[in-house]
């Protein structure tokens, strides 16, 4: 196990968002900037085909304590979060998507459970911003996941702070966006200790979305069931 110091990394993770992803980068820069503890903000381009990487080295610029990853192809989040994982120069981690959807506030409450907290995850309280779609899917997996860990948790596709040596020993991580719900399902089996907030959303944070994807969907529901059969193992 690699040596970290006390701190927070946060992963960017950005597709095609030429248009927001500069304002996601300031909004964590600055939700960061006041906070104890050191950081790194690791923004990590999935093999975008727009401006997005030249936005975020703009971006970083401004900016400080920033890392632009670049892939020549796109490999999904679960792959940005894993490169965070591995390059991490720090405790914890967390993961605030390129698209913006998370309100400024919701980040700086957040970042403020740091030093107070463990394991952290956050809900989503302004609900009426969102796609019903969304929320029914949503409301599904949490209920699922709560079954399967045991765990009264608020909701399962927020945005979370994770103990860095703790999500290192879940590998395989998988590309794509079922690899929240495996490494917050493990952790939940495993810690006692978890602390929720509640964050907003900015508005119509579903635009660019594309967990909707049916094949998406289908994978995280097979992830929960795969935390299922790895708890019975363990």
């Amino acid at each position: 196990m690699k040596n970290m110091k006390e701190g927070l990394t946060v992963v960017i993770p950005a597709f095609n968002e030429e248009d927001k992803i500069f304002e996601t980068i300031k909004n964590v820069s600055e939700a960061l900037k006041n906070q104890s503890y050191p950081y790194q903000i690791i923004v990590y381009d999935d093999g975008s085909t727009d401006n997005t990487f030249n936005e975020s080295i703009n971006a970083a610029t401004q900016f400080h304590h920033i890392k632009v990853h670049r892939e020549e192809k796109n490999y999904g989040v679960g792959a940005a979060y894993t490169y965070g994982l591995e390059n991490s120069k720090f405790t914890h981690i967390s993961l605030v998507p390129g698209d913006n959807a998370f309100a400024y506030s919701g980040l700086v409450d957040l970042f403020n459970c740091k030093n107070k907290y463990n394991f952290v995850v956050s809900y989503r309280v302004n609900t009426n911003v969102r796609k019903p779609i969304r929320k029914v899917i949503s409301k599904i997996c949490t209920k699922m996941m709560c079954f399967v860990t045991g765990k009264n948790i608020y909701d399962a596709h927020s945005m979370y702070i994770f103990p860095v040596k703790n999500a290192l020993l879940y590998k395989p991580i998988p590309k794509n966006y079922s690899y929240h719900l495996l490494t917050l399902g493990k952790l939940l089996i495993e810690l006692k200790d978890y602390h929720q907030i509640p964050v907003d959303l900015n508005p119509d944070p579903d635009n660019s979305s594309r967990v909707l994807k049916l094949n998406v969907v289908l994978y995280q529901i097979l992830t929960i069931f795969k935390i299922a059969i790895w708890r019975i193992k363990n």
